[in-house]
């Protein structure tokens, strides 16, 4: 078990490198005019400035700068059995997980740029990022299942009842995880609402795996959270910027990944409650989704948040209840 008083520094030191790398990438970001232009012309005209279309890069950085604090603290201070399988199982489920995040995170961002060149990508066709999705979880997924062989492959437990699929454990799983990462991914306009739910999520995913005995996933989710922390003043800002693609994409992949390479499809179905619960105006065809919803009305970005946040606790909240 990892110390209290490590998870927390890891958590701090997230949110610090986040605030911190906000001091110099933002102003990096608008002097290489990698933003987003206003929809108003008379704004620009009037010397309104762009707002950063991959200001999400705050949230990774400083995921990665808590994490690579806490491994530095823990192979230092716990100095764990290296040569165990137990470490090397844990430490392969670790860098894996950490190679799907990135990796959308790095689609998100090339997506971004794309974007802001006008190079009139300004989205990915549905049914092909759908299809990478789908691809790249299931290959996660049978490389999970196979670092941790001692656990039986169920499609979905919800306390009631385990439904052994056999060979369509993988397919249905992995369809299941492409259409909560689409969920979640369709989060990167609201400045702030996005980190923050993320973060609630995040949390209550670390409680989780915590209890689970996964202790290395954890501490990636528990950074996480910290990394929406820190990032999550300069989104608020009002001359912010958008999380954008690079940022909920990287979120996306962070809940889908954790839950399915530690077998937690219930938690991920749960925790994306939230996220359906966003796009119920787009299924029941009354426009956009609720936080546009909420921005159409006037709302202030503390009033979306706090309307976002009381669901993302009720997702996170069931989830905790339900798998304890």
């Amino acid at each position: 078990m990892i110390p209290l008083w490590m998870q927390l520094t890891a958590a701090v030191s997230s949110a610090l490198t986040g605030f911190v790398m906000g001091i110099a990438l933002l102003p990096f970001l608008r002097k290489m005019q990698l933003c987003l232009p206003e929809e108003d012309e008379k704004e620009i005209s009037a010397g309104a400035q762009m707002k950063p279309a991959m200001c999400g890069l705050l949230a990774v950085t400083g995921c990665l700068g808590g994490l690579a604090l806490h491994a530095a603290l823990y192979l230092t201070l716990c100095r764990p059995d290296r040569t165990s399988a137990s470490f090397h199982g844990e430490t392969m489920q670790l860098l894996l997980m950490l190679l799907w995040a990135v990796g959308s995170a790095g689609a998100g961002l090339w997506t971004d740029f794309r974007i802001v060149r006008r190079k009139r990508l300004y989205h990915v066709a549905f049914w092909l990022r759908a299809a990478f999705v789908f691809t790249s979880l299931l290959f996660v997924l049978m490389l999970g299942t196979v670092m941790e062989t001692s656990t039986e492959p169920t499609v979905m437990d919800f306390g009631f009842r385990r439904w052994d699929a056999g060979i369509l454990y993988y397919p249905i799983t992995a369809a299941i995880g492409t259409i909560c990462w689409l969920c979640a991914a369709d989060m990167e306009e609201t400045q702030g609402a996005s980190l923050t739910t993320g973060g609630i999520l995040l949390l209550g995913l670390t409680i989780l795996l915590l209890s689970g005995g996964y202790a290395l996933p954890a501490i990636l989710a528990l950074t996480a959270a910290g990394g929406c922390m820190g990032n999550l003043f300069w989104n608020l800002h009002p001359f912010g910027g958008h999380i954008g693609r690079t940022g909920s994409w990287w979120l996306a992949g962070l809940l889908t990944g954790l839950c399915m390479i530690t077998h937690q499809h219930s938690t991920l179905v749960l925790i994306s409650l939230v996220y359906l619960i966003n796009r119920l105006p787009v299924l029941a065809g009354r426009g956009g989704s609720l936080q546009k919803r909420l921005q159409a009305e006037g709302r202030t970005p503390w009033q979306i948040i706090a309307v976002l946040s009381v669901f993302a606790v009720f997702s996170a909240a069931a989830a905790v209840y339900v798998q304890r």
